[in-house]
């Protein structure tokens, strides 16, 4: 079913489920590339466990694509970023009576609120979740629907490859995650003058492990 937003309380608790798949996501991203970068100078530590650590990394990267691919699924009927956003700006074009508002405070206050909310803006940002407006979107997309939701035969026998005919740099990855987070928090901010972190407190902590196992590799 559609979206509706009926007062402050359900908006807010939408708001924040796709904010905490752009964190979750951003953070096994910033894993995965930190891992990634970290090869060159642990390269004889990583080999100590080649299967473990090749895991841990690929693992993080199809964590953080499969959340990043739920925040920017086009699916008229499930919860994502462009639904919510449209969603609010069908409410705030609506036009209500002093007697509907009358019946119900909690959708007057919660209308009241969206009003201060510039339309001009949230066009411009629903505008960016559209995969017909936004080639990285389109992209990202493509992958949702032929890998992480949906197996495609072709790519499975080898007649099309999915990511070389679409792919995306970690450049543009990196674009999703960051404008998808600063839609999140200017909403945040304007209704519940709340915003999230992307930053993950122990963000370093596998340089420990890796540094431990550096120690025992290590000569007495």
């Amino acid at each position: 079913m559609k979206i509706n937003l009926s007062d402050l309380l359900v908006f807010e608790k939408l708001l924040n489920s796709l904010a905490l798949d752009l964190r979750e996501a951003w953070i096994h991203y910033k894993l995965f590339s930190d891992l990634n970068d970290s090869i060159p100078e642990y390269k004889r530590e990583l080999n100590q466990s080649p299967a473990f650590w090749e895991l841990t990394i690929n693992s993080h990267l199809e964590n953080s694509l499969f959340r990043l691919c739920r925040v920017y699924d086009q699916h008229k009927e499930s919860l994502n970023l462009k639904n919510l956003l449209k969603a609010m700006l069908v409410q705030i074009n609506r036009e209500d009576s002093d007697e509907n508002r009358e019946e119900n405070d909690s959708k007057f206050a919660f209308k009241n609120k969206l009003d201060e909310i510039d339309k001009n803006q949230l066009k411009f940002d629903i505008d960016f979740f559209v995969e017909k407006e936004n080639e990285i979107v389109k992209k990202l997309v493509i992958w949702r629907n032929n890998k992480f939701a949906h197996q495609n035969v072709k790519t499975i026998t080898g007649k099309i490859d999915i990511f070389q005919r679409y792919s995306m740099t970690y450049k543009e990855l990196e674009i999703l995650f960051r404008r998808g987070m600063e839609i999140v928090n200017r909403y945040s901010s304007l209704l519940f003058n709340s915003s999230f972190s992307i930053n993950m407190s122990g963000q370093n902590d596998f340089k420990d492990v890796l540094e431990s196992v550096r120690q025992r590799l290590s000569p007495i």
